[in-house]
C-alpha cells in the first residue's frame, strides 16, 4: 500500500470515527432523561413511570437484535456506505418524529422503528473493516468504541444544558439536526468500499460453522449482560447507599466511560500486533473479566463515594479490554465474505446482552438488596472468566 493510499484510508476512518462520536452524542442526549420527558406530559405513578422508561429505553435494542444481520447482508451487495447513510438519515427522521409525539405508545413505536432501521454503529464498523488493512482491525474497532464512550460522556451533559434552557423536547430537534448534518457530510466525503462479487458472497464460508466463533458470540452476549445488569438500580444505589447527589452520579458515569475510552484507543494497536499470540491476549481477557467481577463485589461492600470513583475507573478499564479483545478475536481470520456477518452478529449479540442485562438486573434487584445484586453480577463475571479460560486453552 502506497503512502497516499494509507493517508486516504486513515483520513476516511477519522471521518467515520467523528461521525460515530457525534451520532452517539446526539442519541445519548435524551437517554438519562426519559423518566422526566414522560412525566412532563403524563401523570404516572412512580412504578408505572419506571416501567415506561425502561420499555422505551430498551425498545431499540430489541428490534436491532433482529435487523442488524439483515442490513449487514444488504451492505455486502450494495456497499456499506449506503448502510451508513441509511442509518444516519433514519436516526434523523426518528429523532425529529419524537418532537411531535407525546403519547407513550407513539414514542414506543418510534423507538422500535428506530432500532429496526438505524443501527449506525454496526454500519460504521462494517464500513471501517472493509476499507482498512486486516492488521489494523483491532485498532479501528477500539477507536470506534472510544468514540462511542466519549459520545456517552458528552451527550448527557449537552442534553442537560439544552433541556434546562429550552425544554426536553428541544433535545430531539437538536439531535435530529446533528444526525442529518452528519449524514450529509458522509454522503459528500465518505468513499464507498469495494463490494463483494456475487460469487464471493455465494461461496464465502459462513463463519458460524466454527464453534469457536459461536462461543465468542456467547461471551460477547454474557459480557454485555454483566455490564448492563446494574443499570436499572445503579443511580438508586449511589443515592441510598453512598448518599451521592446527581452531580456525583454524572461524574461517576463519566469516569467509567472516560477510562473505557482511553484504554480502547490505546491498546487497539497493541492487540493487532499480538493477535497471533492468542493465549497471551486470552489471559489479558481473563484478567479483565476478573477485574470486572472484583469491582462489582467492591460496590457491594463500600460506603464512600470516593472509593466508588476508584472502582468505576477500574471497571471502565476492564470493560474496554473485554469488548475490544472479544471483537478482535471474533474478527480474527475472518474472510472478506464473512466479515459483515461477523460484525452484524457481534453487534446483535451485544444488543441481546444489553437487553438481558437490564431485565436480569431489574429482577435481581426486586428483593431490594444492593449487596446481593452486586454479588450476583460479580459472580457472573467470574463465570465468564472461566469460560474465557476454556476458550483460551483450546487455542
Amino acid at each position: 500500500m502506497t503512502a497516499s493510499q494509507q493517508a486516504t484510508w486513515r483520513s476516511q476512518v477519522l471521518l467515520i470515527i467523528f461521525a460515530q462520536f457525534t451520532i452517539i452524542l446526539a442519541l445519548d442526549m435524551s437517554d438519562p432523561y426519559w423518566p422526566l420527558i414522560l412525566s412532563v406530559s403524563h401523570v404516572f405513578s412512580t412504578r408505572t413511570l419506571q416501567y415506561w422508561s425502561g420499555v422505551i429505553y430498551v425498545a431499540p435494542l430489541l428490534t436491532t437484535i433482529f435487523t442488524t444481520l439483515f442490513w449487514a447482508k444488504i451492505g455486502e451487495r450494495i456497499g456499506y456506505k449506503k448502510m451508513v447513510l441509511r442509518a444516519g438519515f433514519a436516526l434523523a427522521v426518528t429523532q425529529f418524529s419524537l418532537f411531535f409525539f407525546v403519547n407513550p405508545w407513539a414514542i414506543l413505536g418510534i423507538r422500535l422503528i428506530q432500532g429496526g432501521v438505524a443501527g449506525f454503529t454496526a454500519a460504521a464498523q462494517a464500513w471501517s473493516l472493509a476499507v482498512t488493512p486486516t492488521n489494523t482491525h483491532s485498532q479501528t474497532v477500539g477507536r470506534l468504541q472510544s468514540a462511542s464512550a466519549m459520545g456517552s460522556i458528552v451527550g448527557p451533559v449537552c442534553g442537560g444544558l439544552i433541556s434546562h434552557y429550552y425544554g426536553y423536547v428541544s433535545i430531539f430537534i437538536t439531535s435530529g439536526c446533528m444526525c442529518v448534518l452528519i449524514a450529509i457530510i458522509l454522503a459528500k466525503y465518505l468513499k464507498e468500499n469495494s463490494r463483494l462479487t456475487p460469487f464471493e458472497i455465494k461461496n464465502g464460508k459462513f463463519f458460524l460453522r466454527d464453534p469457536g466463533k459461536n462461543f465468542l458470540l456467547l461471551l460477547i452476549c454474557g459480557a454485555q449482560a454483566a455490564r448492563w445488569m446494574s443499570t436499572p438500580f445503579f443511580a438508586l444505589y449511589m443515592v441510598k447507599q453512598l448518599h451521592a447527589n446527581n452531580l456525583t452520579i454524572g461524574f461517576m458515569y463519566a469516569t467509567m466511560a472516560l477510562s473505557m475510552s482511553l484504554i480502547t484507543s490505546t491498546l487497539g494497536q497493541m492487540i493487532d500486533k499480538r493477535l497471533h499470540r492468542r493465549v497471551a491476549v486470552g489471559y489479558l481477557l481473563i484478567v479483565a473479566l476478573f477485574l470486572g467481577g472484583l469491582t462489582q463485589w467492591g460496590f457491594a461492600l463500600i460506603s464512600k463515594s470516593y472509593i466508588a470513583f476508584g472502582l468505576s475507573l477500574v471497571w471502565g478499564i476492564s470493560l474496554g479490554l473485554i469488548s475490544l479483545i472479544l471483537f478482535s478475536f471474533l474478527l480474527c481470520n475472518i474472510g472478506d465474505s464473512s466479515r459483515a456477518q461477523a460484525v452484524g452478529l457481534g453487534n446483535s449479540a451485544a444488543k441481546l446482552g444489553n437487553l438481558l442485562g437490564i431485565v436480569i438486573g431489574t429482577l435481581i434487584q426486586a428483593a431490594g438488596h444492593f449487596i446481593i445484586s452486586f454479588a450476583v453480577i460479580g459472580s457472573v463475571y467470574l463465570v465468564l472468566a472461566v469460560l474465557a479460560g476454556c476458550y483460551t486453552a483450546r487455542g
